[in-house]
């Protein structure tokens, strides 16, 4: 397996959804159907798990109550808890599929959210539409965040019994419930092989393996955009020093602000510092309104 998977996210020009596209294409040695690759229609499922600066700085004990759905949660008590029929181990996560999931044990939230898009890549690049409310964010508008995504593609492994592979992450999907090492997992939920009994299918339920991700930070700046575009038309307006100072001071935010999308884009950036810059911009882009 050679699969390098290449992702893009984009705020719609309203601002109210992100664009989320596969652009790994077909071309390149590390690319669909090269190098004995799964190919495109070969994809049973995704799975996409959505954190911000503000969610990964903000991890959450929980030991009583239920669990916020899609939330996930990493086990950090002292011994495996079992909850909605499975066997959770220290360390290991949770993501609930239904609400009102007791509390058990002691968690801490992740600051992913994983919300069970029911969509797979095309080579047309076909983009999956995310809104605020599938990112977990009460808002009109995509909020302004540095982010991460971590983008998983699955294949359907289809036999009734499934001799597990150890080590491999499976996904299930369809209906019914995969059991596996005692534990019953439902749609949308995932674990991974820790021996190689058998993994057994109940109704219209698929297995899913894990065959590729990618791990990707990118920056959602439509609010700050509005304001500075807003700015911009007011200075246009003043026909004094104050208004030559304001161009100026926009030509240096939104370049800035460039910048700031661009390092995403790379990974190689520091969650923290990045936020940093942003909240530094969007004040001087407050001040400039104010002004």
């Amino acid at each position: 397996m050679s699969l390098i998977l290449n992702i893009e996210n984009a705020v719609t020009a309203d601002g109210t959804n992100i664009y989320f596209k596969d652009i790994t294409g077909t071309t390149s040695s590390t690319a669909y159907s090269q190098s004995g690759n799964i190919t495109y229609s070969q994809i049973s499922a995704i799975r996409i798990k959505n954190a911000s600066y503000e969610t990964l700085s903000n991890l959450t004990i929980v030991n009583s109550g239920v669990f916020t759905r899609y939330v996930e949660y990493m086990n950090v008590g002292t011994v495996s808890i079992t909850v909605d029929g499975k066997s959770i181990a220290v360390g290991d996560y949770f993501v609930p599929q239904a609400a009102n999931i007791a509390v058990t044990g002691t968690w801490q939230t992740t600051g992913f959210y994983v919300y069970p898009f029911n969509w797979t890549p095309t080579a047309a690049q076909t983009p999956l539409t995310i809104s605020p409310s599938q990112l977990n964010e009460v808002s009109d508008t995509i909020l302004d965040s540095v982010r991460l995504m971590e983008y998983e593609v699955y294949y359907p492994q289809q036999t009734p019994t499934i001799a597990a592979v150890n080590g491999n992450t499976y996904l299930v999907t369809g209906t019914g419930t995969v059991t596996y090492n005692g534990n019953v997992y439902k749609p949308n939920e995932t674990f991974t092989a820790t021996n190689t009994l058998s993994i057994t299918r109940t109704g219209s339920a698929v297995v899913n393996v894990l065959y590729a991700t990618v791990s990707q930070y990118y920056t959602t700046l439509y609010n700050v955009y509005q304001e500075l575009y807003n700015v911009t038309i007011s200075s246009f307006n003043k026909k004094c020093q104050c208004g030559y100072d304001m161009n100026t001071k926009i030509v240096l935010v939104r370049t800035q602000l460039e910048a700031l999308n661009n390092m995403s884009a790379t990974n190689n950036v520091s969650l923290t510092l990045s936020n940093e810059m942003l909240e530094f911009l969007t004040g001087e882009v407050t001040q400039m309104k104010d002004c």
